[in-house]
C-alpha cells in the first residue's frame, strides 16, 4: 500500500510540473483566489447596544451616530473597513433624519456597508415627504451589500448618489448590490439614481424593483445632469409609475445588462422600460442634450398585460432646441423618422440630434409581442416652444448597432 501511495504522490508531482498556471489551477481547485481582505469590522444597530462603540454585535453603535462614523472616515485613510448592519427595522434613518455618507472613502481602502436578508428600512404612511433615506455625496470606493427598503412613506429618493455641495469631491466607484426596494408607492422621484457630472462608475448589481411610485415623475433609477459610467447588472424591474431606468440630459457611458423588465399590473402607468428624455423647458433655447454611448445587452424586455407598450426603449425630447441642434423636426423631417430608410434615419439622429448609433451596442435581448418599438426616437412640443410641423414617434430599432463585442469603454 506504501508503494501504492509512493507512485501516486510521484506522477501527481510529475503532471503539475508539466502543467500551466490556468493547468493547475483546474487539478487544485480547492485553491481558490483569495477575497479582499476586510482589515476591522464593527457593528451598527437600529439603536445602541452596550456599550455602543460598534465593537462587536452586543455592543452595536447607533447606524445615525455622527461620530461613529467620523471614526470610519478617519480609519479609512490606513485600511479598509466593513461595518455590519445587524438585523433590524432602520425606520429611524426616515423618521428621524437620512444616513449621509459625505467626504468618505479612500481610492485604495474599501469601505464595505454589510446588509443582510434581515436588514430593512420602512417607510411609514401618513409623515411629510422626505428627501432621501441614504445619501452618498463627495464618497467613494464604498460596497453597500443586502440592504432592503419598503413602505409606501413619501420620499424624493431613497438610496441617492450626488456631488457634494462645493464640487470638491467626486462621488465614484460604488456598488450597491443584492439589495431590494418593493411596494413603495409613496417614491416622488427615484427608487434610487445619480445626479451631475462629478458622480461616475456606478454599479447596480443583483438588485430587486417591485411596484414603484406615486405618479409618472417617479422612476426606478433616475440619472441625470452629466452622470457616467452608470452600469445596471443582473436586476429585477417590476412596474413601475414611470420609466424604469431613465439616463436624462447628458447622462451618458451607460450599460443596462442581464436584466429583466416587467410589466405585469395596469396600475402601474410606466410603459418605457429604459428612456434618454430630454426635457427643455426654459427658453428660448434647450440645455439638456442627447448622448451616444449606451449599451443593452442580455435582457428581457416583457409586457404580460393585455394593453400594448408603445415604446420599450427610446430617446425622448420635449421643448425646446439646444442652439446647436434641431431637435424640433419639419414634417419632412417627421417623415424620415417614421418612414425613411434606415441610412436616413441615422443620418437625421446624426445631424439634428447629435446621436451617433453607431456608439450604441444593443444585443442579445429579447421583446415580448405586446410591444410595438423596441427603440424608439420621440419628439414632444412643449413648455411654449413652438412646432416645426411634426411631433410622434419613429422607429429606430434598425439603426442601433447589434456588435456583439463590447466596446472599449465598457468594464
Amino acid at each position: 500500500m506504501k508503494t501504492i501511495n509512493f507512485y501516486i504522490l510521484f506522477l501527481s508531482v510529475l503532471l503539475l510540473v508539466g502543467c500551466s498556471k490556468e493547468e493547475q489551477d483546474i487539478i487544485n481547485p480547492d485553491e481558490e483566489e483569495s477575497e479582499e481582505i476586510i482589515d476591522t469590522r464593527y457593528y451598527v444597530a437600529p439603536v445602541a447596544r452596550g456599550a455602543g462603540d460598534g465593537s462587536s454585535e452586543t455592543d452595536a453603535a447607533d447606524f445615525l451616530a455622527a461620530n461613529f462614523w467620523n471614526e470610519i472616515r478617519k480609519q479609512l485613510l490606513s485600511e479598509s473597513v466593513e461595518v455590519q448592519f445587524v438585523d433590524g427595522e432602520y425606520q429611524r434613518a426616515y423618521l428621524e433624519h437620512g444616513l449621509v455618507f459625505e467626504r468618505i472613502g479612500h481610492p485604495e481602502n474599501k469601505l464595505v456597508l454589510k446588509g443582510g436578508n434581515n436588514v430593512l428600512f420602512p417607510l411609514k404612511e401618513g409623515e411629510r415627504t422626505k428627501s432621501y433615506i441614504i445619501d452618498f455625496r463627495g464618497a467613494q470606493n464604498i460596497e453597500i451589500d443586502g440592504f432592503h427598503f419598503t413602505g409606501n412613506g413619501s420620499i424624493n429618493y431613497v438610496v441617492r448618489f450626488t456631488r457634494i455641495a462645493d464640487k470638491s469631491l467626486p462621488t465614484k466607484n460604488i456598488v450597491l448590490k443584492n439589495s431590494s426596494f418593493i411596494d413603495m408607492k409613496g417614491i416622488v422621484y427615484g427608487a434610487s439614481g445619480c445626479s451631475y457630472e462629478e458622480t461616475s462608475h456606478i454599479t447596480y448589481q443583483n438588485v430587486t424593483f417591485k411596484r414603484i411610485g406615486v405618479a409618472s415623475s417617479a422612476h426606478m433609477i433616475y440619472n441625470a445632469y452629466g452622470t457616467s459610467h452608470i452600469y445596471i447588472f443582473d436586476c429585477h424591474f417590476e412596474d413601475c409609475m414611470g420609466d424604469y431606468v431613465r439616463y436624462r440630459a447628458g447622462s451618458d457611458y451607460g450599460i443596462v445588462k442581464n436584466c429583466v423588465f416587467l410589466k405585469s399590473s395596469n396600475d402601474f402607468t410606466g410603459n418605457m422600460f429604459i428612456a434618454w428624455p430630454q426635457f427643455n423647458s426654459r427658453p428660448p433655447v434647450g440645455d439638456e442634450y442627447f448622448t451616444s454611448n449606451h449599451v443593452i445587452v442580455d435582457n428581457e424586455f416583457t409586457n404580460a398585460t393585455y394593453n400594448t407598450t408603445t415604446n420599450a426603449l427610446a430617446f425622448y425630447h420635449s421643448g425646446f432646441s439646444p442652439p446647436e441642434w434641431d431637435y424640433l423636426l419639419t414634417r419632412d423631417e417627421g417623415r424620415i423618422l417614421q418612414s425613411g430608410t434606415t441610412l436616413q434615419k441615422k443620418q437625421l439622429l446624426r445631424d439634428n440630434f447629435g446621436i451617433d448609433t453607431d456608439k450604441i451596442r444593443m444585443h442579445g435581448n429579447s421583446f415580448s409581442s405586446r410591444i410595438t418599438r423596441q427603440f424608439a426616437m420621440s419628439i414632444r412640443v412643449n413648455y411654449g416652444a413652438a412646432s416645426k410641423g411634426w411631433v410622434g414617434d419613429g422607429d429606430i430599432t434598425a439603426t442601433i448597432g447589434t456588435q456583439s463585442e463590447p466596446f472599449d469603454w465598457e468594464p
